[in-house]
């Protein structure tokens, strides 16, 4: 069982599987596993039948040869319930660390993405702490999402001056939009690949319920 999900995301071995595939192989071989188990145990129930029925006539003629595979089979039995439950247990874990898994993956993403963006945020900062100074305003990073592209009128429907505001024009319907920013684009991403990420979480314990229903 994967104890850390952080320490997961290590380069694999040449031939082996990335993690949430291995986790998917060992889920249905531990549903292989149950299955034949069950198969097993209806085997040992019908012989464990027959056995009982002999064990009762041999006892009641004075004999007892029977006793012990009549023990030997009620352990096996209690063997293999024991074995049905262990399997259980373990492949709805490995169930809950698939969807961990991939939950950790989307914000491992999230994180490097964040790095980049904070990266990008300082350089951009500069800039703008240095044009407040030229044009002796107080620039902040939402004047990179007002940048205009397409078609736009100004007053009495002309193109637009590139000087004027957001209040002072107005876009075509058609082609009239704002550009996106590579800062803007980061964030949208990021909240994209969080928002996934807390969805998987929340699917885990549903995911666990149908899968114990197999």
């Amino acid at each position: 069982m994967l104890e850390h999900i952080g320490q997961i995301f290590r380069p694999q071995a040449e031939g082996s599987l990335p993690p949430v595939q291995q986790v998917d192989a060992d889920i249905e071989r531990l549903a292989g596993r149950e299955a034949a188990l069950v198969a097993e145990r209806a085997a040992k129930q019908q012989q464990l039948a027959i056995t009982e029925e002999r064990t009762g006539e041999e006892y009641l003629d004075g004999h007892g040869e029977s006793i012990t595979n009549l023990a030997h089979l009620r352990l096996e039995l209690e063997a293999i319930d024991l074995a049905l439950t262990a399997a259980r247990k373990r492949r709805l874990e490995l169930v809950r660390s698939r969807y961990q898994l991939r939950a950790a993956d989307l914000r491992l993403r999230a994180g490097e993405k964040q790095a980049e963006l904070d990266t990008l945020n300082n350089q951009t900062e500069k800039l703008l702490r240095k044009l407040s100074e030229l044009e002796g305003v107080n620039y902040d990073h939402s004047i990179l999402s007002a940048q205009r592209c397409g078609d736009w009128f100004g007053p009495d429907f002309r193109p637009p001056q590139e000087w004027m505001g957001p209040a002072d024009v107005a876009p075509d319907p058609v082609t009239g939009r704002y550009q996106m920013p590579r800062s803007r684009r980061l964030r949208e991403e990021i909240e994209a690949l969080l928002s996934e990420a807390a969805k998987i979480e929340a699917d885990a314990d549903q995911a666990v319920l149908e899968e114990g229903a197999r």
